[in-house]
């Protein structure tokens, strides 16, 4: 038999667990570049190449101690293998380029320094991406190619009209925000509502009001 104080307990519990939550709720996804390096994060974009069939993929990056670290930040999954100068990357989301005197294809390796109007601006890195120190507010590029090829991404577009609505009308992101504590308040309060009506509760440290 469920005793009164475990009642008690489980609905204290969960309500604590609901607020834990919150943070994670309240934690808006940054979805554009512009958005992202605004944030003085680093915005990674991978263009796979002509020889693959995955399109160009862009992250950011919260994470950029190096530029294996940036990689993995972004979300992209990342194949590399150990020597004496460093990680050396083989492979972005299971695309390996094969270097042969015929076709060398590689990874090509560059860092993007943002201008005030957001156009970007490329350099080759002479370094590999363990030895990299990314910097905060700029763009880490990744091209399948024979070096030759710079990156797509030219310029950081603004988010789409939809995606900023007037300040009046309020974000989605806070709309959501709001309902999340809606329903947490609601769960809080039905709980202590329920603790109120149990009879003879004892919860150390807790005095209940007489309903």
């Amino acid at each position: 038999m469920i005793t009164n104080n475990r009642v008690a307990t489980a609905i204290l519990a969960t309500a604590a667990t609901s607020f834990a939550l919150l943070p994670v709720a309240q934690a808006a996804e940054i979805a554009t570049a512009r958005a992202c390096v605004d944030a003085e994060n680093v915005w990674v974009q991978v263009d796979f190449g002509t020889e693959s069939d995955q399109p160009t993929k862009g992250g950011c990056a919260t994470d950029f101690t190096d530029g294996l670290v940036a990689l993995e930040s972004a979300g992209f999954d990342v194949d590399y293998i150990d020597s004496e100068y460093g990680a050396m990357l083989t492979g972005i989301e299971d695309v390996a380029p094969t270097w042969t005197e015929d076709n060398p294809v590689y990874w090509s390796y560059w860092t993007g320094n943002v201008a005030a109007d957001y156009t970007v601006a490329y350099e080759s890195y002479m370094v590999g991406a363990s030895g990299s120190t990314p910097e905060a507010g700029t763009v880490e590029a990744w091209v399948a190619s024979d070096g030759s090829v710079e990156p797509s991404l030219t310029e950081l577009a603004a988010a789409p009209a939809e995606d900023n609505p007037s300040q009046s009308s309020g974000s989605s992101a806070d709309t959501g925000v709001f309902a999340v504590i809606a329903g947490i308040l609601a769960l809080v309060g039905g709980g202590l509502a329920a603790l109120f009506t149990i009879p003879g509760l004892n919860i150390p440290g807790v005095v209940l009001p007489k309903l």
